[in-house]
């Protein structure tokens, strides 16, 4: 079994960098509807908060791949915790409407950054085990998603005294990213090869997949709560629920690093659809609602991860192949949540869980047809 090759100080930022950015964006959630008391917004208006952090994480993204080429490691991890920082601290202080979504997206893109790095670092740095630590790393996101809401239950759902607290964490990675080592990934190494058994249709599907996982695993941790609430749950429950949504992400993901070692990615990645269609169908029964939507936490928990490592593994390159995963799941969640959103505010909080079963039965369906697509094939997808 290979060694790691990534320098602890980078594994550190990226275990540390998941947990406080998951926290501060699963905060929204269960923060919504004071967010919406406190500046007169709607459902609809309240969606774009998430439209704008995942703009800015888009943009980001993009943005990372191209900074590679001019800026060292190091230089892109501060820039992207500084607008993580500034970001953070403007949400919690501000009252004004405008400033709140330029704040948000501020943040996004430094969330974008990180993400494309860390999560292109893990699926390629660890040879054998890239696939478990990208697991591991991406539990690290889920245990930051899971103490973002239940702060915000200590706190009664208030958003302001959460979000500066995620800011002054966030110079813990701006204080250790400007120590960064000079440092050469294996995959940028290897940059040039790429697997041409991946034809546009099966790149198509793939990408699909992640779109529609994208979109169910943000936009179910942003609306569940609401949806509680008009079930008539308390404020403080809904937002427990949300915590045990994303713990139950953090608690499979975990597991996935073991499971990892002896199953494929594109094994993993089926099981993950199925469980989210189970889950998702359950939550149809009022009396079985809260159970069910922590089983959905526990199936989102694979989709994104077996899906990053898989299309590294079809398409080795750090730019290319994490770039596209990135661009598909956020592009779910940035399109879906208001998307959502607006239909909850248009019929009720009932939509939730037909709209987000909808999803996740084309994301199954793109996964079968891959599957069928390349049974039998020598390949690494």
């Amino acid at each position: 079994m290979s060694r790691p090759s990534l320098p602890p100080l980078i594994t550190f930022i990226g275990f540390v960098s998941f947990i406080i950015v998951a926290a501060l964006v699963a905060m929204f959630g269960p923060s919504l509807p004071e967010i919406q008391r406190t500046f007169s917004k709607s459902e609809t208006e309240a969606g774009f908060i998430l439209t704008a952090h995942f703009v800015g994480t888009f943009i980001g993204t993009f943005g990372s791949s191209l900074l590679q080429r001019s800026l060292s490691l190091r230089s892109r991890f501060v820039i992207a915790a500084v607008m993580i920082v500034a970001g953070s601290f403007l949400v919690a202080v501000t009252s004004s409407w405008a400033l709140f979504l330029v704040a948000t997206t501020l943040r996004g893109l430094g969330a974008g950054v990180l993400f494309t790095d860390i999560n292109g670092l893990f699926a390629n740095g660890f040879g054998s085990r890239s696939t478990a630590m990208l697991s591991l790393v991406n539990a690290a996101y889920g245990a930051g998603s899971f103490l973002g809401p239940v702060l915000v239950g200590l706190m009664s759902g208030s958003f302001r005294t959460p979000m500066l607290i995620g800011s002054v964490g966030s110079l813990t990675v701006l204080a250790r990213a400007s120590f960064t080592p000079r440092f050469r990934s294996v995959s940028e190494a290897r940059q040039g090869r790429m697997v041409r058994s991946w034809s546009p249709v099966l790149l198509t599907l793939f990408l699909v997949a992640l779109f529609a996982s994208g979109s169910v695993e943000t936009t179910l941790g942003t609306w569940l709560a609401t949806q509680l609430q008009a079930d008539g749950f308390s404020k403080q429950v809904a937002a427990n629920v949300t915590g045990f949504y994303w713990g139950a992400q953090t608690v499979a993901r975990v597991l996935m690093a073991p499971l990892a070692l002896r199953f494929s990615a594109k094994q993993l990645l089926l099981v993950g659809f199925v469980l989210e269609v189970l889950a998702l169908a359950l939550a149809h029964v009022p009396s079985l609602r809260v159970a069910a939507y922590i089983l959905a936490g526990v199936g989102v928990a694979f989709p994104f991860t077996a899906g990053i490592a898989w299309l590294n593994q079809a398409l080795p390159g750090l730019r290319v192949a994490t770039m596209l995963g990135l661009v598909a799941s956020l592009s779910g969640a940035a399109v879906m949540s208001p998307v959502t959103g607006q239909l909850i505010g248009v019929f009720s909080a009932d939509v939730l869980p037909t709209t987000m079963l909808l999803l996740t039965l084309i994301g199954l369906t793109a996964v079968v047809i891959l599957w069928v697509l390349t049974r039998g094939k020598n390949n690494s997808i």
